[in-house]
């Protein structure tokens, strides 16, 4: 009935873990893409536009003599005053397609996993509290996905809105925020739910593999099916005889029925011996005539 149950289950299995292991390279792909979206925010300045000034300035540059005049200390410009260019929208467009990528593949990756978890344990599969692990461990992708209120710091979550990121750099580089919690939360902690992102997807492989069957022909099979078609069907070099002998072995491989001795086990070998034999009349009992002697014979 167990393996019955596992033929059953068994295109169920396949279906989720190959819809799981897309989810995960899906996932993986996003968490990786965000990573590198808060990169360029926070560390670079690609998403700011270069004043027009300094570009005429850099497209006429001429030699000519140095004069000792005074000047006044050169004042860096303020951050609330930089314009953002067309990096801006790159980085912006880019963090959506990832949001819109990442967040639906957590859910069906983790959704997934936990519909394998029933189907498996319905089916009695060995290894199901791998499936199990990587359900779990999918469930806390989602949470760390959406993300989860911290006092007084946005983004909360790895795939939060693009706004938020930059409002947060921009914060940590004012110094009103603390540059390691969004190091950690924008900046590792993609990187650390793409190895559990890993780490699920192949506990869920590995806890769903045995209750897949592999369908398959015999090799014997197999080998008289090329011998047909190299020398012919009624070529006597085409031996077809797996299935006589397949027919054979499990005639031989048949277990007889065991009896054990009772008390009485000598009475019934004598009556199933009458049985055989027919019954014979007893001893003390004289012959009888059958009409058959040949001492009787008419004269």
């Amino acid at each position: 009935m167990k393996e019955v149950s596992a033929i059953h289950a068994s295109p169920a299995l396949i279906a989720l873990r190959r819809g799981a292991t897309i989810a995960a390279l899906v996932l993986i792909t996003a968490l990786a893409g965000r990573s590198l979206v808060f990169a360029f925010v926070h560390f670079t300045e690609i998403r700011f536009a270069v004043p027009e000034p300094e570009l005429k300035a850099a497209a006429q540059l001429k030699v000519v003599e140095a004069k000792p005049t005074p000047k006044a200390p050169a004042q860096e410009k303020p951050v609330s005053e930089r314009q953002p260019g067309r990096g801006n929208a790159v980085l912006a467009a880019s963090c959506a397609i990832t949001n819109a990528l990442g967040i639906p593949a957590a859910f069906l990756f983790t959704l997934e996993c936990w519909a394998a978890v029933v189907v498996g344990a319905g089916a009695g599969v060995i290894g199901v509290h791998r499936s199990i692990r990587a359900s779990i461990l999918g469930s806390i992708i989602v949470l760390a996905a959406l993300g989860w209120a911290l006092p007084g710091f946005t983004p909360a979550g790895v795939f939060g809105p693009y706004g938020e990121l930059v409002g947060a750099s921009e914060a940590v580089r004012a110094g009103t925020r603390h540059e390691l919690v969004l190091v950690f939360m924008q900046g590792v902690l993609p990187i650390v739910l793409i190895a559990i992102t890993g780490w699920a997807a192949f506990s869920l492989r590995v806890g769903v593999a045995a209750g897949i069957v592999v369908g398959g022909i015999d090799p014997r099979i197999e080998a008289e099916i090329a011998a047909v078609q190299q020398h012919g069907a009624g070529s006597l070099y085409a031996v077809r005889s797996a299935g006589d002998l397949n027919r054979a072995m499990a005639a031989a491989t048949q277990p007889e029925t065991v009896r054990f001795p009772g008390e009485n086990e000598a009475q019934r070998v004598m009556a199933d011996l009458e049985k055989l034999a027919g019954r014979r009349p007893p001893m003390e009992q004289p012959l009888r005539p059958t009409g058959t002697d040949p001492l009787r014979r008419p004269i």
